[in-house]
């Protein structure tokens, strides 16, 4: 995409990595890269820009998501609940869906599954 916000993504990463405490699953870097902010309309959701991510992430205390995980928010739907990237443990780079409800449960096995279901990138 070639904007100020991709020529900053190391910085991005790095903060993406230090506020889960811990590193990034394969493709998420690649994804954002690629696709950061890019809406979808065939499926309904918008991809979310890194810097959103983040924004997120710095409240994430308050919206009361499980920190277990590393949750990394990768995009939105029509209804403002996030699909995320866990980062951490067993669920390490499985893609939840999150509920603003507080409903939490994992969609996708990958972020490739992900993808190919909502026809991203392709």
């Amino acid at each position: 995409m070639g904007s100020a916000q991709t020529a900053d993504m190391p910085s991005q990463f790095d903060f993406l990595e230090q506020r889960t405490g811990f590193t990034l699953p394969p493709g998420v870097r690649d994804f954002f890269e690629a696709l950061s902010g890019v809406e979808i309309p065939s499926s309904s959701l918008k991809l979310l820009p890194i810097s959103e991510s983040r924004r997120l992430l710095d409240n994430w205390p308050r919206y009361g998501f499980s920190c277990d995980r590393g949750y990394v928010p990768i995009a939105e739907d029509k209804n403002g609940d996030l699909f995320c990237v866990a980062c951490a443990g067993d669920c390490r780079g499985q893609v939840f869906h999150l509920a603003w409800a507080g409903e939490e449960e994992m969609r996708f096995a990958c972020l490739e599954d992900f993808m190919r279901e909502h026809a991203v990138g392709g």
